[in-house]
């Protein structure tokens, strides 16, 4: 990405206003990704153990299609472009 150069601007361009939004959601992004994937190697590479409390059972889980995904109305053109 090239930046504007007040003494001489030949050669770079200022950048359209949707392709600099689209680099900070992009920059955003990475950054959240990369903080996600090192708190993953920080935490299965240590020693500390943790503990996970039970908030739901099998049971629920195993009926959460039925009350999620079957119950929601779709219309045919979208279920066709889904198909």
């Amino acid at each position: 990405m090239a930046t504007q150069n007040r003494i001489e601007q030949e050669g770079t361009y200022p950048l359209r206003k949707p392709s600099s939004t689209v680099f900070v959601s992009t920059s955003f992004l990475i950054t959240q990704v990369l903080m996600l994937e090192l708190n993953i190697v920080k935490s299965t590479t240590t020693d500390t153990k943790i503990t996970l409390d039970k908030i739901i059972g099998a049971e629920e889980i195993i009926g959460y299609p039925d009350i999620m995904v079957r119950r929601i109305p779709i219309t045919d053109n979208v279920l066709n472009y889904a198909v």
